[in-house]
This record gives structure tokens, C-alpha cells and sequence, in this order.
């Protein structure tokens, strides 16, 4: 895997790798996170809106495969997800992190610039079983059945009632009467499956 690739390539190729079994994959727009069985993260792709973290491209170079240190999220990672320009991994101690582009909300968290190469701790989420990405807006699912949105809202994927951006977890209080079970997210909506808590 710590192979410099500079070609495009049309047609998929797998390329067996000794050593790691992957388990889970999320691709964004132009970087990919890759989840091995036993919590290590790989990412590959651009550099683009920090996506890659604290790496710093080759002379002559614009991507790169590497490993992302458990270090950064206090232990090995169990879920993974990837919007366009943004990543969200959990973390086996039920820890969230951010990173990437976050000038439209989709960190979680505050962020200074419109974007943050550092994975940081989304600090209002918890107890998370399902954890998607849109375009530049995310969902999570609570292990209880609460609805979270934050992120762009320009059409009102946050389910917010107005096309605010969201800029942390918030609960949506149109389903809080359900239980939510599982949902989606696209380039410029959300959808959710939900039933009733009896």
C-alpha cells in the first residue's frame, strides 16, 4: 500500500496487500478511507481540503496511500464515512472525529479556517450506531433512535425547518416521536427510516 500512484486507472484492480484485511471503504469526491479488521485507517487520494490530515505531498506529486495513526483517535477506529471534501471516523472508545473541508458545518465542530487537515473530536455526538455522509452534510443515528443532522442545509437536508447551515450535531425534532433505524444521505438530501416506539 505505501506505493506512490501517479496513472489513472479506468478499469478497478485488486491488488491483494499481505498483512491487512479490509473490512469497511468510504469514498468522498476525490480521497477514499480504507478501515482494516483491526482498526487501522488508510486514506488515499488528493490533498484537497486537508482530507489527507497532516501529510504533506511529494515534489511532483498531488496524491498519496497512507496510514492514518491510532494515536490521533485514542485507539483503533470502528466506523468510517467520507463526504465529499470531509471525513468522520468513530472510534472503538466511542469517540468522533472530523476532518477536511468544514466552512459549510459538516465538521461538527467549530473550525476556524474552511478547513482542518487535524482529525479533532466532534464533542455533541455519542452513542452513535449509524453514521452517514452527504455531500457536505451528515446523519447520525443514535443506539436510543435519535436523529442527528448537522452541516449544509441549502435545501433543507438538515430537516432543520429553514436552509441554515448546521455547524454541530443537532437533534431533528420532526421524528423525535419515532424511532429512527437507518438512513442516507445524498449530494443534496437525506432520507430516514423510521418506526413507531410502541
Amino acid at each position: 500500500l505505501n506505493q506512490m500512484i501517479t496513472k489513472s486507472l479506468e478499469t478497478p484492480v485488486l491488488e491483494p496487500q499481505d498483512g491487512y484485511k479490509f473490512v469497511r471503504i468510504s469514498a468522498g469526491s476525490f480521497h477514499t478511507l480504507a478501515l482494516t479488521e483491526n482498526g487501522n485507517l488508510w486514506c488515499f487520494g488528493t490533498f484537497k481540503y486537508g482530507v489527507a490530515t497532516h501529510h504533506n505531498p511529494p515534489p511532483g506529486h498531488s496524491m498519496l496511500v497512507y496510514a492514518i495513526s491510532k494515536s490521533l483517535f485514542d485507539g483503533p477506529i470502528v466506523k468510517i464515512a467520507c463526504g465529499w471534501t470531509h471525513c468522520l471516523v468513530q472510534s472503538a472508545s466511542e469517540k468522533f472525529f472530523s476532518w477536511g473541508r468544514g466552512d459549510y458545518g459538516q465538521l461538527g465542530r467549530s473550525c476556524d479556517q474552511s478547513h482542518d487537515s487535524n482529525p479533532q473530536p466532534i464533542e455533541d455526538l455519542q452513542c452513535v450506531n449509524s453514521l452517514r455522509c452527504g455531500s457536505e452534510h451528515n446523519l447520525a443515528i443514535t443506539d436510543d433512535g435519535k436523529l442527528f443532522t448537522w452541516g449544509w442545509n441549502e435545501h433543507g437536508m438538515c430537516a432543520t425547518g429553514d436552509e441554515n447551515n448546521v455547524v454541530r450535531p443537532t437533534q431533528v425534532r420532526a421524528v423525535s416521536n419515532l424511532l429512527s433505524v437507518d438512513g442516507g444521505a445524498g449530494a443534496g438530501h437525506c432520507f430516514i427510516l423510521c418506526q413507531d416506539k410502541d
